[in-house]
């Protein structure tokens, strides 16, 4: 299944229906090829049990990404870049994912890796897309 560009820089998937800006979707690409290659890391090093919290936490960071940017494309023009505010909450559902998933989940643990990977991992996803759009925009611009 490939993804085939449609009016603007959106893309398009059968069955999935178009994910808005074409970073967007190049990060939510490079994002998923990283946790193969994390996952494939921690798997060779005998340590199952992260590699599953980490899959389940990808997984999550993910769903919510796609989730949120086919319900804003609905409600915004899809040329737009995605709100920073969705990517803070996509990591922070990792982080909830990836704290209910240890083998004894503290409360205290769970809050602060939700509100730490939202801040962090969802943070800095949000402003490497928006520093690529700026970059790209920049370069294609001055062409």
């Amino acid at each position: 299944m490939t993804a085939e560009p449609v009016a603007g820089r959106r893309f398009r998937w059968p069955g999935v229906g178009t994910l808005g800006p074409a970073e967007f979707v190049v990060s939510l690409y490079l994002l998923a090829g990283l946790m193969v290659l994390v996952l494939a890391a921690l798997l060779l090093e005998g340590n199952g049990p992260k590699a599953i919290r980490v899959g389940l936490s990808a997984v999550a960071h993910l769903a919510i990404l796609v989730g949120g940017s086919r319900t804003r494309l609905r409600a915004v023009s899809p040329l737009k870049p995605a709100p920073l505010l969705l990517f803070v909450l996509a990591g922070s559902g990792a982080g909830l994912v990836s704290g209910l998933a240890r083998v004894d989940p503290m409360l205290q643990l769970v809050v602060t890796q939700t509100v730490a990977a939202g801040l962090l991992l969802g943070g800095f996803h949000g402003f490497t897309v928006r520093a690529w759009r700026r970059l790209r925009e920049r370069t294609v611009g001055a062409a």
